[in-house]
């Protein structure tokens, strides 16, 4: 893992060298990741959360770590200090069956973000289906540092998926020769 982390650097050639250096030190921080939703490629996949899904059952109890000792989840929401990005749109959208032999997954996550009194954005809970459940847990940052960050992984992945799925549509309707590979179906008609 230590040797693929350390490519990362490989990989954001055009960023500039101090730039750089900071995302690859700081990439797995939660401010960094509410950050990239203010200023990354989807702004506009969060949205301000007055109250919660009810396929999102994140209690006050479950976030106190996350919001301090004075805060409560329900005034949070009704300031307008917390944020809902869900990727719903991508719930039952079918995955290559296989790269590389291996098995792919989609998900369609729930995240929600907090504003906190220094005015940075943090995720704060995190599930990764659109269904609660024991097979959909709701992840916090008081999980296992590796869960979380999966977690905030698959979350990423999502957004990826989004951005991209427009892209695929085209390709897919003009002929371009990247739309012939195996599983790439998307119909936005269908969302």
């Amino acid at each position: 893992m230590g040797r693929l982390l350390g490519d990362l650097s490989l990989t954001c050639i055009k960023l500039t060298a101090s730039l750089r250096d900071e995302i690859s030190k700081r990439w797995n921080e939660d401010t960094l990741f509410g950050y990239q939703y203010l200023n990354g490629v989807n702004p506009m996949m969060m949205h301000k959360c007055l109250n919660l899904p009810q396929n999102f059952p994140v209690t006050s109890s479950m976030v106190a770590t996350s919001l301090g000792s004075s805060k409560v989840l329900d005034e949070e929401l009704q300031n307008g200090n917390v944020f809902l990005a869900d990727y719903k749109i991508l719930q039952g959208i079918p995955a290559n069956d296989s790269v590389n032999g291996k098995q792919q997954y989609i998900s369609a996550p729930m995240c929600l973000l907090w504003k906190d009194p220094q005015d940075q954005l943090l995720p704060i809970a995190i599930q990764l289906g659109q269904t609660p459940g024991e097979q959909t847990p709701i992840f916090l940052p008081s999980d296992s540092k590796w869960d979380w960050t999966l977690a905030k992984i698959w979350v990423h992945n999502a957004e990826f998926q989004v951005i991209q799925a427009p892209r695929a549509s085209s390709a897919l309707h003009s002929g371009h020769p990247h739309s012939r590979q195996k599983g790439s179906h998307w119909t936005w008609g269908r969302l």
